[in-house]
């Protein structure tokens, strides 16, 4: 909280340079730095609305985890782009807004190696809640949210047996592309295998 805050303005004008030390924890030295932005923003329309499209940024290798805010510069995160994570094999883990209304057919998560959760986080206010999550699985609601589920992206690095949750009606064509996932228990309200 408020440390780091004085470390920050204390050492705002350092460009990216090593600055003092801020904390020692379990023996190891912290220190607090200016990074390039993890997240690249692009403003686009997504049906009808100005908002923003998310993919990587310069910086996303430092991380393995992501987490996609609501909104970015006063405008809604509305669509994540294709390829936007393409070869991200760093993540572990992409949290994304319940806001999102368009997630590209483009593969966004390809080769993302590592990647063992897609999760969906509830935004306060959501009135179609397109896309949202459940063990780490991406499921889609259709365009007006009220379609049945589908399965959308199984993470690449999940493993072992996956079953997927009563009331799905389709699995997509790339749900399981790349997966790691040994058996996958198929409820009988799948009606639909593309």
């Amino acid at each position: 909280g408020l440390m780091l805050l004085t470390v920050w303005e204390l050492n705002k004008h350092a460009k990216g340079n090593s600055l003092t030390e801020w904390v020692e924890l379990e023996g190891k030295k912290l220190y607090a730095f200016w990074v390039d932005p993890t997240l690249s923003f692009t403003q686009t329309k997504v049906n009808g609305r100005d908002g923003y499209m998310v993919s990587a940024g310069d910086r996303i290798t430092i991380v393995d985890e992501v987490t996609v805010p609501d909104t970015y510069k006063g405008l809604p995160v509305l669509m994540v782009a294709g390829s936007a994570f393409k070869n991200c094999s760093n993540l572990k883990v992409v949290n994304l807004p319940s806001t999102i209304e368009s997630i590209s057919v483009v593969d966004p998560f390809e080769g993302c190696t590592d990647l063992e959760a897609i999760n969906v986080y509830n935004v306060q206010g959501t009135t179609t809640v397109r896309y949202w999550s459940e063990n780490g699985v991406l499921f889609f609601n259709g365009d007006n949210g009220n379609s049945p589920a589908s399965v959308a992206a199984i993470p690449v690095a999940k493993t072992g047996s996956y079953r997927i949750p009563d009331g799905i009606v389709e699995i997509t064509a790339e749900a399981f592309k790349g997966s790691k996932i040994s058996k996958v228990v198929i409820p009988t309200s799948v009606t639909k295998i593309n």
